[in-house]
């Protein structure tokens, strides 16, 4: 169930981000499927039908307001009604205009439930609308289910009456045979008993399911979507037995069965509440006494995300400065014995930060060859690297480094007068600093 919801609360946070690209998106595949359904059952006029002509008016539905979907699908029934009959087209033009200002007057938010009604029915599945109207719109939506309804059976009437419409017309010079064709197609669609009982059936059952779902009990809404299909079980069939409309009643009680799944999933992501955590509230004004009736909703927390930012790039490229004792005020340590005080006094001072040369390197092996100590080079002396050859080392390279001039580029000496002056130095530490400024 936690899955469920996260997966839930997943979609509608991509929903609510992607909006702008997602709305247009469903606009142009609804419009698309609408003008090929349209083309595909009632595709008499061959100019309208290539795709291309499809795609770029379902492309501009996309951008243009829902209701010029409505305006659009309606051009391409009547084109097609032309190519069968000045009647049909006639008759036709007047129905859509009383059911547009049915329309217009009660429901003009309900475009989707137009284009949407006749695909349901094709796919054998209409009972989904007064079910999911019932939940989640208000009775004001009958007048748009009730127009999709009777588009859907005016398209079925022109097709499978097409040839006899079309076979009449041809003797349309006198005016008998023009009454004679109206009378003829207003008596057959007119007079559809099926049309009209699931017209009735299904307008009965949105106002119930809608009555259901508003009850103050708890889970309201999974009981009007069982009476909502029980009810329409019953009334279908109910009508069959009184009018003869010829309903199948496994294909009645399958697509029931399936809307009622589907209603199921709609309640999950539009009125899923947590009934264990009911309160009930009693407060009171000058003039009433409230009682609220509080249920909360089934969300998850979303988890604190903390972020620790490790900046070593920063900390590695932040310079070392190293800095003589009497720059910094600290006081040199005493050497515990007179072999550091040699090996200080032989080890190159730290604040010639300059670069090492050969000779340099030259000894830093032959130290590192005599377990860590630094041993005095003099003029003459020989160095035996490992793995190569022995060579002497004579001249300024056999000097110690403390004893050599620092380049113009390293840090200046300390000066002799303020090594002299710092009094609170020891004397090994002082006559160190001495030796080395030598």
């Amino acid at each position: 169930m936690t899955t469920l919801v996260e997966i839930k609360q997943l979609i509608k946070s991509i929903y609510v981000r992607y909006e702008l690209w997602i709305t247009p998106l469903w606009k142009f595949l609804l419009s698309f499927l609408s003008l090929s359904l349209i083309n595909s059952h009632v595709g008499y006029l061959s100019a309208i039908k290539p795709t291309p002509i499809v795609l770029m008016c379902a492309l501009l539905c996309s951008f243009m307001p829902t209701g010029f979907m409505v305006f659009i699908s309606s051009f391409f029934i009547l084109g097609h009604f032309y190519a069968v009959s000045i009647e049909t087209l006639g008759v036709t033009l007047v129905l859509f205009l009383l059911m547009f200002l049915l329309y217009f007057r009660f429901g003009p938010g309900d475009t989707v439930v137009l284009m949407l009604m006749p695909m349901l029915f094709l796919f054998k599945i209409p009972y989904l609308m007064p079910l999911a109207l019932g939940l989640v719109a208000s009775p004001v939506s009958v007048a748009a289910m009730s127009c999709g309804t009777v588009i859907y059976y005016l398209l079925s009437y022109v097709q499978t009456n097409a040839t006899t419409m079309g076979a009449s017309s041809v003797a349309v010079g006198e005016d008998t045979e023009i009454v004679v064709q109206l009378r003829s197609f207003l008596t057959g669609f007119m007079m559809n008993r099926g049309m009209w009982v699931t017209v009735a059936a299904f307008a009965a059952v949105l106002i119930v399911v809608y009555l259901i779902r508003r009850l103050p009990v708890d889970h309201a809404w999974k009981a009007a979507i069982l009476v909502g299909a029980v009810l329409n079980l019953i009334l279908l069939m109910v009508g069959d037995f009184m009018y003869d409309t010829r309903f199948s009643f496994v294909g009645v009680v399958a697509g029931t069965l399936i809307s009622a799944l589907l209603c199921f999933i709609l309640e999950f992501f539009f009125f899923q509440l947590d009934y264990s955590r009911t309160e009930r509230v009693q407060f009171e004004d000058d003039e009433y006494f409230y009682y609220v009736k509080a249920v909360p909703k089934v969300t998850l927390a979303e988890p604190e995300r903390r972020v620790k930012k490790i900046n070593r790039a920063h900390n590695a490229a932040k310079p070392v400065h190293h800095t003589s004792s009497a720059q910094s005020g600290r006081r040199m340590p005493e050497p515990e014995d007179e072999e550091d005080e040699m090996l200080r006094e032989r080890v190159p001072s730290r604040t010639a930060s300059r670069p090492m040369g050969a000779a340099d390197r030259t000894r830093s092996v032959a130290g590192r060859t005599a377990a860590g100590r630094a041993p005095v080079r003099t003029a003459g002396a020989t160095v035996r690297q490992p793995g190569s050859a022995t060579r002497s080392v004579s001249g300024a390279a056999a000097r110690p480094a403390a004893h050599r001039p620092a380049p113009a580029a390293s840090t200046r000496s300390i000066p002799r007068t303020q090594a002299a002056s710092t009094d609170e130095m020891p004397d090994r530490v002082l006559r160190v600093n001495k030796d080395i400024n030598k």
